[in-house]
Protein backbone atom coordinates (compact mmCIF):
# COMPACT_ATOMS: atom_id res chain seq x y z
CA UNK A 1 0.00 0.00 0.00
CA UNK A 2 1.13 3.10 -0.86
CA UNK A 3 2.25 5.81 1.66
CA UNK A 4 1.71 9.93 1.07
CA UNK A 5 1.99 12.06 3.80
CA UNK A 6 1.57 16.13 3.36
CA UNK A 7 1.96 18.67 6.23
CA UNK A 8 1.62 22.52 5.48
CA UNK A 9 4.29 24.46 6.15
CA UNK A 10 3.23 28.00 6.18
CA UNK A 11 0.00 29.75 4.36
CA UNK A 12 0.10 32.40 2.28
CA UNK A 13 -2.01 35.25 1.87
CA UNK A 14 -3.11 34.48 -1.57
CA UNK A 15 -4.68 31.07 -0.09
CA UNK A 16 -1.89 28.91 -1.48
CA UNK A 17 0.36 26.94 0.77
CA UNK A 18 4.16 25.62 1.15
CA UNK A 19 3.77 22.46 2.16
CA UNK A 20 6.20 19.05 2.11
CA UNK A 21 5.24 16.08 0.74
CA UNK A 22 6.77 12.67 2.13
CA UNK A 23 6.29 9.31 0.00
CA UNK A 24 7.03 5.43 0.56
CA UNK A 25 9.01 4.03 -3.01
CA UNK A 26 5.77 2.84 -3.61
CA UNK A 27 4.21 6.03 -3.97
CA UNK A 28 7.30 7.68 -5.52
CA UNK A 29 7.50 5.05 -8.27
CA UNK A 30 3.64 5.13 -8.94
CA UNK A 31 3.74 8.95 -9.48
CA UNK A 32 7.02 9.30 -11.39
CA UNK A 33 5.54 6.75 -13.94
CA UNK A 34 2.27 8.15 -14.16
CA UNK A 35 3.70 11.78 -14.98
CA UNK A 36 6.22 10.16 -17.29
CA UNK A 37 3.71 8.51 -19.36
CA UNK A 38 1.18 11.86 -19.20
CA UNK A 39 4.45 14.02 -20.78
CA UNK A 40 4.55 11.05 -23.31
CA UNK A 41 0.67 11.25 -24.15
CA UNK A 42 0.57 14.61 -23.97
CA UNK A 43 3.57 15.53 -26.32
CA UNK A 44 2.78 12.85 -28.99
CA UNK A 45 -1.40 14.23 -29.52
CA UNK A 46 0.41 17.84 -29.81
CA UNK A 47 2.87 16.80 -32.23
CA UNK A 48 2.16 18.43 -35.65
CA UNK A 49 2.48 14.40 -37.40
CA UNK A 50 0.06 13.23 -34.95
CA UNK A 51 -3.11 11.50 -36.20
CA UNK A 52 -5.76 10.90 -34.27
CA UNK A 53 -7.85 7.21 -34.59
CA UNK A 54 -10.74 9.54 -36.15
CA UNK A 55 -7.88 11.15 -38.40
CA UNK A 56 -7.02 7.85 -39.38
CA UNK A 57 -10.42 6.20 -40.16
CA UNK A 58 -11.03 9.33 -42.88
CA UNK A 59 -7.76 8.36 -44.18
CA UNK A 60 -8.66 4.80 -45.05
CA UNK A 61 -9.26 3.72 -48.63
CA UNK A 62 -11.48 0.79 -48.48
CA UNK A 63 -10.48 -1.79 -51.59
CA UNK A 64 -13.10 -1.29 -54.87
CA UNK A 65 -15.57 -4.44 -55.14
CA UNK A 66 -14.29 -5.98 -57.93
CA UNK A 67 -16.53 -6.04 -61.70
CA UNK A 68 -18.49 -8.80 -62.32
CA UNK A 69 -17.86 -11.00 -65.12
CA UNK A 70 -20.52 -11.27 -68.20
Amino acid sequence: MMEIKCKMIKELPDGSAIITVDLDEDAKEFLIGEGFLTVVKRSLTSSESYISPADQKKLEVKPKAKAKKK
